[in-house]
């Protein structure tokens, strides 16, 4: 979906109205220990906040303005707004990125830098430093131009939007004119030091923003496009953005694009119809703290506009590319534009009112939030899985009080195929037919029969009736605090499914020990998120019952993983690789991994069969 419109609706306003009516904070919080304030500012609809290289707060406003905003009175929250630029000349700008020359805004037909050449603390001067690109077949809203950002070498890249979100192969005639090789759908860079533009990357939609993380790689945000064009972006995405690849919209065609090979997203966000736009990369430094609790370090925070969410995606960088993990942190009643991590490590959020996708447009009234970790004694739940059909596990990275087992009945798990966290809050439902059968789709309701505490209070285990389907399921989990603490407990929501690995550790035999005889004081039996055994680390470091099979992995032993997989169809190969020698099967196939030297061992598995899960 294309999440900007140049067609104010202000009847939308209607919405927020009854949203607010309803007694429901427009951002509720879905782990503990946070702060919520609104800005006391009033502004029209903004679409992109970033804090200048001085550390004040500057917003990019949907009608083409840019505003500074400052805390006037010393209560942390800014309440003063004063333009930074004014000038009738940017139409639907969707980017920014401060430089020491500037800001850089992108927006229809151009890349703009404004400039403040007279030092008076706003903008004067505007140098197009980008333009000339075709445009779009249609007039997508008015969203051009997209997602600016700079390296460290003060190279500048930016998006464009594909050429024709609805007919991406711009079929007419029953001919393609889809151009591969064109700049629309694509990363742009622009060399410091120049105005030659080079084509980074190909294949993407709706880039929204772009950012590096700090091993120097490059993400964007895309938006679903199936709706439009089957198999195109079946979801909102995150991708890790390689030079040269093609990120799959439009998709593989067998007359338009038969040889097309396209990279999947690092995320992709469901259901379908979240609308990805804004995000930054959770990362602390000697002057900038990180947001939220430790584990949260490095994450990916993003924002989800259509339906009012936030995630932090918890990304994993491999030799073969990053793999990663959403979590929902927030729900919204607002269109949820744009983050931004200050230099005190507290997150803002740019809302527009309005319904989704289009809102209230460029003359609509806008919300800006600040989100602050104010309690970090709250336990915070780390990992959360189904370890066999009658009992699910929340792994939290502190003791919590005993007190959250003595109600089992108040704890509630929802499942379905479309089932999100915190699904009761959703108040935004995109208008589109695939969102209309999500809500048709049945739910079910799972009982929690008993609850217990692990001996060392980090691991609440639920007893529940038996998991029925291979879905998503959606877990609240009522009056969890800290084991002693005096505060307010709080209401955690959390999803999980049934995906994953049972692993088995067996020590390696006493030396000596007739007949081979294990030490079964050393073994381990239960879930991985991950056959990866680093990235099953990553995923799971904060859980105690992890942490115990990582400490028994460092001594000689043998693990043992077991799973289901689905492969693509026949002729697919699956290639595996280990530091240390293995065994593997997969269906009827069995094989001794070959040594490749330094490199450790592989095993090459080809699929002959069909989709059907395979036991591996």
């Amino acid at each position: 979906m294309v999440p900007l419109c140049f067609s104010p609706r202000l009847l939308a306003i209607g919405l927020l109205a009854a949203t607010l009516a309803h007694g429901q904070p427009v951002v509720t919080m879905l782990a503990p220990g946070f702060t919520v304030q609104e800005l006391p500012v009033l502004l029209t609809n903004i679409n992109n906040l970033r804090f200048t290289p001085d550390g004040r707060l500057s917003a990019l406003a949907y009608d083409g303005r840019v505003y500074l905003l400052t805390d006037t009175d010393g209560d942390g929250l800014e309440d003063s707004a004063t333009l930074f630029w004014d000038q009738p000349t940017l139409r639907v700008p969707v980017g920014m990125a401060w430089s020491p020359q500037g800001l850089y805004v992108s927006s229809q037909g151009k890349v703009s830098l404004l400039r403040d050449t007279n030092g008076d603390g706003k903008a004067d001067s505007e140098e197009v430093v980008a333009s000339g690109w075709p445009k779009t077949d249609v007039t997508s809203g008015g969203v051009d131009a997209t997602a600016v950002t700079r390296d460290t070498e003060g190279n500048l890249y930016f998006g464009l939007l594909t050429a024709n979100y609805a007919n991406p192969y711009r079929v007419k005639d029953g001919v393609s004119r889809y151009d591969p090789n064109g700049p629309r759908g694509t990363i742009q860079k622009m060399a410091a030091g120049s105005r030659q533009l080079t084509t980074v990357a190909t294949g993407i939609r709706v880039p929204y923003t772009l950012a590096f993380n700090r091993h120097g790689d490059l993400f964007v945000t895309d938006q679903e496009g199936a709706t439009w064009c089957p198999d195109g972006n079946p979801l909102d995405e995150l991708n890790h953005i390689i030079p040269g690849r093609n990120y799959g919209f439009p998709p593989r065609h067998d007359t338009y694009l038969p040889n097309l090979i396209s990279e999947p997203p690092v995320v992709g966000f469901g259901p379908q119809h979240q609308s990805t736009c804004g995000f930054f990369f959770n990362e602390s430094g000697p002057q900038q703290p990180r947001f939220g609790p430790a584990g949260w370090e490095g994450d990916a925070i993003v924002a989800g506009e259509s339906r009012g969410k936030l995630w932090r995606a918890h990304l994993v960088k491999t030799a073969a590319g990053y793999v990663g993990r959403e979590t929902t942190i927030a729900r919204l009643s607002l269109l949820t534009m744009d983050v931004a991590l200050s230099p005190k490590g507290d997150l803002y959020v740019a809302c527009h009112s309005g319904a989704p996708d289009w809102g209230t447009g460029p003359k609509g009234q806008g919300k800006l939030f600040k989100i602050s970790y104010t309690d970090r004694a709250a336990p915070q739940p780390v990992a959360v899985w189904a370890s066999s059909p009658f009992e699910v596990h929340v792994a939290f990275d502190r003791p919590i009080d005993a007190a959250a087992v003595h109600d089992p009945s108040a704890m509630r798990i929802e499942f379905g195929e479309y089932v999100s966290a915190a699904d009761r809050f959703e108040v935004l439902k995109p208008p589109y037919k695939t969102v209309k059968g999500q809500e048709a789709v049945s739910r079910g309701k799972l009982r929690v029969a008993a609850a217990r505490l692990s001996p060392d209070a980090r691991t609440l285990v639920l007893t529940t009736d038996p998991h029925p389907q291979a879905v998503r399921y959606a877990l609240t989990l009522p009056g969890i605090k800290a084991a002693a603490a005096t505060t307010q407990p709080a209401t955690i929501d959390l999803a999980y499914d049934l995906n994953g690995v049972e692993a088995t550790w067996t020590p390696a035999p006493f030396a000596g020990a007739s007949g081979g005889e294990a030490n079964s004081a050393g073994s381990w039996k239960g879930w991985l998120p991950h056959l990866g055994t680093a990235i099953a680390a990553a995923f799971t470091d904060e859980s105690a019952e992890h942490q115990a099979l990582s400490n028994l992995m460092q001594r000689h032993g043998q693990l043992q993983l077991r799973t289901q997989v689905v492969l693509p169809g026949a002729g697919v190969t699956m290639k595996l690789k280990a530091t240390t020698p293995f065994e593997v099967s997969l269906g009827q196939q069995r094989l001794t991994a070959r040594s490749i030297g330094a490199d450790g061992f592989t095993a090459d598995l080809v699929l002959n069969g069909d989709e059907a899960p395979l036991p591996l």
